[in-house]
């Protein structure tokens, strides 16, 4: 087997999945994203794109075939363990915007992960820095632009 650091990111092989109502939404799809990778997933309505997003985050599970991620097989992994490593943003991010702030926005993330509240507001601080968005820190994410609403759904995932 190939060392760790020269296999894809992300392995996905022959994955298959079918709804409970019998609706196919994969079928033998396979595709590896390698480190520094950025891709696009594109399809019509109904082609499966979100149903794949969903099978390498962990949120449902291939009906059949298999997805690595940095090597592993991602079958023995939580949701939780998952969520670290891989995040989604969606098409309007204001449908995963919650919070009463962008700080607590940003702050629910890392919350879920058991961080103390030193290091929590340590981390909050420096990717509302990183993505130009302190002067927003009080304010509501819904009442922001589209591309605000973006940056700070990304940087709730990757802080």
């Amino acid at each position: 087997m190939k060392e760790k650091n020269s296999l894809p990111l992300i392995m996905i092989h022959d994955v298959e999945y079918v709804y409970s109502n019998g609706t196919v939404a994969l079928k033998k799809v396979s595709l590896n994203i390698n480190k520094g990778e950025f891709i696009a997933i594109m399809g019509q309505n109904g082609a499966g794109k979100t149903t794949l997003i969903r099978t390498i985050n962990g949120l449902i599970r291939p009906t059949k075939g298999e997805i690595f991620l940095e090597g592993e097989n991602i079958d023995s992994k939580t949701i939780a363990t998952l969520s670290k490593k891989v995040g989604i943003i969606f098409q309007n991010p204001t449908h995963q915007l919650f919070s009463n702030t962008v700080e607590d926005e940003i702050k629910f993330s890392l919350k879920n992960l058991n961080l103390d509240r030193e290091e929590i507001q340590i981390k909050v601080d420096k990717v509302l820095k990183e993505f130009n968005l302190e002067k927003y820190r009080k304010r509501s994410p819904l009442n922001l632009s589209g591309g605000e609403s973006k940056k700070i759904a990304i940087a709730s995932i990757i802080c």
